[in-house]
């Protein structure tokens, strides 16, 4: 799970100035992670839309918001649960899990399926350069080259996560006034 977490224990504060701000906090952390979810969006779209490669929009739309009480503490948050959301935030390496290479699609035909549903695939390599996945027609003297063979990638950290926080930084803090006076005029009374 990737994603932003503000994590609190109010059980003090709250035992001082009534359940009623634990609700408040609760009700209003919800709008301002949708807030949060929004901006996370829009930094996504706005990194992916530069790249010429065919997007299907998945990681945009997989960060949800969320608030959980357990007791005095309250968690707030705006995750994601693909596996590939922390690493396009803070970079790194790729390498294969099950085989030697990483399959990287070079072709339109390549973009729409894995490696792995292809019947008639041949390996190819011509040192030095990286070895392709290729289909060969013409008795095998053409070869059209549908996945480059490489055995890791590295990810550059886009920071989307970083960049909708910092855009979000006025409506959170006005997210923790709001019930902090409502506490305050309450007991003043």
């Amino acid at each position: 799970m990737t994603g932003v977490k503000v994590e609190s224990n109010l059980q003090a504060f709250a035992s001082k100035f009534g359940i009623r701000l634990t609700r408040q906090l609760i009700s209003d952390s919800k709008t301002v992670l949708q807030h949060v979810s929004g901006n996370i969006r829009t930094e996504i779209n706005a990194w992916t839309s530069r790249t010429s490669e065919r997007k299907t929009g998945a990681l945009a739309r997989s960060f949800r918001p969320g608030v959980m009480q357990r007791g005095g503490a309250i968690e707030m948050g705006v995750y994601s649960d693909l596996p590939y959301a922390r690493i396009h935030e803070t970079g790194g390496v790729i390498t294969p899990k099950n085989g030697k290479y990483l399959t990287i699609p070079i072709s339109p035909t390549a973009r729409l399926k894995a490696a792995r549903e292809w019947t008639n695939l041949k390996f190819v390599h011509h040192p030095p350069h990286n070895p392709v996945l290729a289909t060969t027609t013409k008795g095998g003297k053409v070869i059209k080259p549908h996945y480059i063979l490489v055995k890791s990638v590295k990810i550059t950290p886009k920071k989307y996560i970083t960049k909708a926080s910092r855009r979000s930084a006025l409506m959170v803090s006005e997210l923790l006034k709001r019930p902090i006076q409502i506490a305050i005029d309450g007991a003043s009374k």
